[in-house]
């Protein structure tokens, strides 16, 4: 198996390269930028929106989660040409409410919409636990009772 994941390894890591050469001008950094920021899809706004809210709970961030997710899908699809037949095309044209920033923000959106939709909707279901000691805010009654 392990010698089975080496060659599968070794094929991907060819195909990775064969993309950055035909890549061509765009550097090898700023095409990893645009796919960290597709892919990292809202994970700074988790780990914002448990450590600075003793209000989130789980229901709560899987709106978040679900928002991010459609959020990343629809930026993606009305911004990234496809080329087909030497022409570019959007996957979904919607005119006017096409994403137009800069591919980097969809990252940045993606972590604020996650915070957002996650606080809002956690307010409306139950939290089954105290998170106070997992937050900031339990950091900081920790702090001052050392003291």
């Amino acid at each position: 198996m392990s010698k089975l994941f080496v060659i599968l390894a070794g094929f991907g890591t060819i195909g990775i390269a064969l993309f950055y050469v035909k890549a061509g001008s765009e550097g090898v950094l700023e095409t990893i930028f645009a796919l960290y920021a597709i892919f990292s899809g809202g994970i700074a706004g988790m780990f914002l929106l448990g450590i600075f809210s003793r209000r989130a709970n789980t229901k709560g961030l899987y709106f978040g989660i679900g928002a991010s997710v459609l959020f990343t899908a629809y930026a993606l699809l009305t911004s990234t040409p496809v080329f087909w037949g030497g022409q570019g095309q959007l996957l979904l044209n919607l005119g006017i409410l096409n994403f137009t920033h800069h591919e980097y923000m969809i990252g940045v959106y993606s972590h604020l919409l996650l915070f957002g939709v996650g606080y809002v909707a956690s307010l409306f279901f139950e939290n089954e636990n105290d998170i106070t000691s997992l937050t900031y805010y339990g950091y900081l009654e920790l702090k001052k009772g050392k003291k």
